[in-house]
């Protein structure tokens, strides 16, 4: 399909766009338009589904998804691609891409470039590939890896995360002395005025000040596979921490690790 740019469409099997521009794909029918429709242009497609199971979008630039599960592939250049609801699959490709999953169970792939991950609501899977990635896993239980690069895992709110090491989002791969764990955004005191920030205290323990402070512990399991460190982030005055983060391996941290 050549289209005008800038225009609506019903999407049907063997449907193809190919022209640059901005399209809504707008789809009625009850079967799965995208097992043959593809798009291959410069510019945005957004889906709008009625009946749609399953969408697939690849070789695009940026793309938004419907309320079911979608696989939206990126292009060789910077992408901007969101899968809005439902279980959606999300894969960057080259470039600078920035990939949001929305609601839903999403796994998201940045691949080449510095890329910005957010899974936003659900318990998401993040990679970012290769290249300087920023990963936030947002609200649900997720799991976060870097890959090669310089990596920035990002929490806004202690609620982003568990608070015991089986409900915590977990870090598969950080890097001591290369990565670093974002936690800025925070207001490190619930009791103190004003915008606090969090004071690195080692593998101490948390104090009754209501000072924000964070500590890790490592729990050396059998077998190394199994090992983990577990960041602790307290917020107010009492021993307890507010937020886990799990980390895979045993990983001595330092303040440097942080972003406060």
């Amino acid at each position: 399909m050549y289209g005008v740019p800038n225009a609506y469409w019903n999407a049907y099997p063997s449907d193809e766009i190919l022209a640059p521009g901005t399209y809504v794909i707008v789809d009625s029918d009850p079967y799965t338009w995208a097992q043959n429709a593809e798009t291959n242009h410069a510019g945005m497609a957004w889906i709008e589904g009625y009946e749609l199971f399953t969408d697939e979008l690849s070789g695009i630039e940026n793309a938004r998804g419907t309320s079911y599960a979608d696989k939206i592939i990126g292009s060789g250049a910077g992408n901007t691609l969101a899968g809005l609801a439902g279980n959606d699959t999300i894969l960057g490709w080259n470039g600078n891409d920035t990939l949001s999953g929305g609601t839903g169970t999403d796994n998201l792939v940045g691949g080449l470039g510095n890329d910005v991950i957010k899974g936003e609501i659900g318990n998401d899977s993040l990679d970012g590939g290769a290249g300087s990635d920023a990963l936030n896993g947002g609200l649900g239980r997720d799991v976060m890896r870097g890959g090669a690069g310089i990596d920035r895992f990002i929490f806004t709110a202690t609620g982003e995360t568990g608070v015991e090491a089986t409900t915590a989002d977990r870090i598969t791969d950080f890097t001591h002395g290369v990565d670093r764990i974002d936690l800025h955004a925070i207001d490190a005191s619930t009791v103190l005025s004003g915008e606090n920030a969090f004071t690195f205290i080692g593998a101490a323990a948390f104090g009754t000040t209501g000072k924000g402070e964070i500590r890790f512990e490592h729990v050396d399991a059998a077998g190394t596979a199994n090992d983990f460190t577990l960041v602790y982030l307290d917020t107010d005055a009492d021993t307890a921490a507010e937020a886990v983060i799990r980390l895979n391996g045993l990983v001595t941290l330092t303040a440097a690790d942080f972003v406060l």
